[in-house]
């Protein structure tokens, strides 16, 4: 389930398609426990948050014993590194 937190300052990148035309917003995904909004256009958020449940749903299987919350934690992590 996503939700729009609200609009970006004009000229705010979309982190999918990588282009500021058009109405870029906030959104996050309401199904993930402390996940962080994300800038999108309304039309890349389904595309952007389900590769990441897809890449998340794989990580579950290698990792039967690691908590969604904790694997959230782990990708974000290593993500910013």
């Amino acid at each position: 389930m996503l939700r729009v937190l609200g609009e970006t300052p004009p000229g705010t990148f979309c982190i999918c398609c990588h282009s500021a035309e058009g109405r870029v917003l906030k959104i996050k995904d309401a199904s993930v426990i402390g996940g962080k909004p994300e800038t999108l256009h309304r039309d890349c958020a389904e595309r952007w948050f389900g590769a990441i449940e897809q890449s998340r749903t794989s990580t579950r299987s290698r990792y039967p014993g690691l908590s969604q919350d904790n694997w959230w934690r782990r990708h974000r992590s290593n993500a910013e590194k």
